[in-house]
């Protein structure tokens, strides 16, 4: 509103800087904001800042690790919970979910989704009176090149006051079949020769 709301006189240092703080009026409202210096010698400077509002949440969001290995195309589901600062089950919050596979373990023509995975699967659900909630999860073969994937699994928890927290977490399915190899001497004395250890996992 082009009003002043404060105001500092400083003092270049050796190296023609200045260092200075000033609290912003707890009535401000959120907006464009600008910092204006002027110099004795006709040196003038401008900036321009966003005021931006903050609210303690007051929720977070937990997924809980798998105690299981999942399997390709078969169902499982993957659990977490709403709780409050104050350990209150946050009941009746909306969760919008999606399942993603790693882009290296798809076929090439695949759609890949705005995080450069495949998605998989995606739905709302609502967290019980106890604060959980339930994401059912399937992994198809027939998509896939390779025996091994990395799967993401994303959720949106927004709550009645319209608050949201975002979490995800990444796990595995299916066993890598790869040969590692760990150079052991690359070269011996006489400046030749190279011994490797190879390690091959099923």
């Amino acid at each position: 509103n082009s009003k002043d709301i404060g105001e500092l006189h400083l003092i270049t240092d050796s190296l023609g800087v200045i260092h200075g703080s000033f609290h912003l009026p707890e009535n401000i409202v959120p907006g464009h904001a600008a910092i204006y210096s002027s110099g004795d010698h006709g040196f003038n400077a401008y900036h321009q800042i966003n005021i931006e509002s903050f609210r303690q949440p007051k929720f977070d969001v937990k997924l809980d690790a798998l105690t299981f290995a999942p399997q390709f195309d078969r169902q499982f589901e993957v659990t977490g919970n709403a709780i409050s600062l104050t350990d209150v089950p946050v009941d009746g919050a909306q969760v919008s979910w999606n399942v993603g596979i790693a882009n290296n373990s798809v076929h090439p023509f695949c759609i890949r989704d705005e995080f450069g995975t495949v998605r998989v699967g995606s739905g709302e659900v609502t967290t019980a009176q106890d604060g959980t909630f339930r994401i059912p999860v399937t992994v198809p073969s027939d998509i896939l090149i390779a025996d091994y994937c990395l799967v993401n699994v994303r959720v949106s928890v927004t709550d009645l006051n319209g608050e949201t927290h975002d979490r995800n977490m990444t796990f595995s399915v299916g066993s890598p079949n790869n040969v590692s190899v760990w150079t052991q001497h690359f070269f011996d004395e006489t400046g030749i020769g190279m011994d490797l250890d190879l390690q091959l996992n099923d």
